[in-house]
């Protein structure tokens, strides 16, 4: 009983200043699972263990623990476990830019998720087909992502999809769209939390060093420090977009300590190209961060095109 109880409280409860704790909860929830002899349960806190892992940066660890999850999966015929294993396969693909293997993993989950009946199959295959996107996207794809999360952001407002939004549109260079999507949500964002809230944070720290918005680029910056050692993560870690340390990059070290009495400075450039800033984390990542896997060069293979028989994009844990 306990171990239902903890996990419901891993669902419903997500300060993004408790990563410790809910890497905690998940072996305890394995202990108490093992004890009972309840094989699901304690697979729930394998999968548990494994996304507190990756929120903390400890991605060796967290790969070891998805091994462990997938063979107890395999072990049970779990199929749909096995299926969300093949996601975050693709997504550790995508994050160290093999964007082919992630692109064919996804494709895998699209076609066995939909065997096994699994119902957020579509979110898992479009949250890896994002992070392919925002790298290698066409202008068509860029617009039809931008569709998604406006229409997300009707259906579920308080979520922080805006903030997405202003990431997305300055990564592709619409950066008038980006700055005022910025404006609209940074104060909503800046006293907001949840499992959306880093993601959503990061995502206007690129709109930010994209637009040289100083401003916002100083609250964010003092808004993203506390998490410095952490891997933003969306959803259960179906994607995972880059270090925090990145993104306090996109605003420069002169901007950190300003207040907006000081703000006077002239407007930082904005980036040079449209995917480079994802991919310097990818590529050459700060001698700190030595426990972050390095990526070889982007892969040349771009994602499909639109396709009447799959599914676009779902940014449903894009925020």
């Amino acid at each position: 009983m306990l171990a239902e109880v903890l996990d419901a409280r891993l669902h419903a409860l997500w300060d993004p200043a408790a990563a410790e704790d809910r890497l905690a909860a998940a072996s305890e929830i394995i202990d108490l699972a093992r004890a009972a002899g309840d094989d699901a349960r304690e697979r729930l806190g394998m999968f548990w263990r494994f996304v507190a892992l990756m929120e903390l940066g400890r991605v060796a660890e967290a790969e070891s623990a998805l091994a462990a999850f997938e063979r107890a999966a395999q072990l049970a015929g779990d199929e749909a476990a096995l299926v969300m294993v093949t996601a975050r396969h693709a997504m550790l693909a995508a994050m160290r830019g093999r964007f082919g293997e992630s692109l064919r993993l996804a494709e895998r989950v699209l076609e066995s998720g939909r065997r096994a009946g699994l119902a957020d199959t579509t979110d898992l295959y479009g949250a890896v087909r994002a992070m392919v996107l925002l790298e290698q996207g066409t202008p068509q794809e860029a617009a039809f992502m931008v569709e998604l999360l406006l229409d997300a952001a009707r259906h579920r407002p308080g979520h922080l999809f805006e903030a997405t939004l202003a990431g997305v549109l300055a990564t592709f260079g619409g950066l008038p769209e980006a700055g005022t999507e910025l404006q609209r949500v940074l104060p909503q964002a800046l006293g907001a939390s949840g499992p959306r809230w880093l993601g959503a944070m990061t995502a206007m720290a690129v709109a930010a060093s994209a637009t040289g918005d100083q401003e916002a680029a100083v609250a964010l910056y003092a808004a993203l420090a506390p998490y410095r050692e952490r891997l933003v993560i969306q959803g259960g870690a179906n994607a995972a977009p880059g270090p925090v340390p990145h993104y306090l990059g996109c605003s420069p070290r002169s901007w950190a300590g300003k207040t907006k009495r000081s703000v006077s400075s002239p407007r930082p450039r904005p980036w040079p190209g449209r995917s480079a800033p994802c991919r310097l984390w990818l590529t050459r990542g700060p001698a700190s961060l030595t426990r972050w896997p390095h990526a070889p060069a982007p892969a040349t293979s771009r994602p499909p095109g639109n396709n009447a028989d799959k599914p676009g994009p779902s940014l449903s844990g894009w925020a």
